[in-house]
């Protein structure tokens, strides 16, 4: 029910706003545009994104400034902008490395073996395979 669930992100989204909680608003700038990706609505999705973006950059949120990385990469792969994907991917890659988050390094590595599954199978595999060691690492077996 992503229609409810963006209503329900947008009043968030207006509460946040009025008290002043940026940390709130870049969460639910995010999860909009998660919801209108799965929707198919690509752009409304990017632009959400990119507002999130924006907002994890000044306050110095790095893991979400690397995760929502990760997420336009999700949208460019489905609008089949791969080498733009790829670029998102490996900018949240770095981040997610940088900070430690083990977890969405694992999940930054599954989506350029993704990326990279229709084109370049060797690379892919090295993705996944390093993903794979991670996800053994911290235990997470739905990983």
């Amino acid at each position: 029910q992503y229609q409810q669930a963006i209503d329900y992100y947008q009043q968030a989204l207006t509460i946040y706003q009025e008290i002043g909680d940026r940390e709130g608003e870049s969460h639910a700038l995010n999860y909009l545009g998660t919801a209108y990706n799965c929707l198919g609505q690509n752009q409304q999705a990017i632009d959400y994104h990119q507002q999130a973006l924006t907002i994890y950059q000044e306050i110095g949120n790095r893991r979400g400034e690397g995760n929502v990385l990760v997420y336009l990469g999700v949208v460019y792969l489905q609008l089949g902008q791969y080498q733009q994907a790829i670029d998102y991917y490996q900018q949240g890659l770095t981040i997610l490395r940088e900070i430690g988050d083990r977890e969405g390094e694992g999940n930054a590595l599954v989506n350029l073996g993704i990326a990279y599954g229709s084109v370049q199978y060797q690379q892919a595999i090295d993705y996944y395979q390093q993903a794979l060691t991670i996800y053994q690492e911290i235990g997470d077996r739905e990983g």
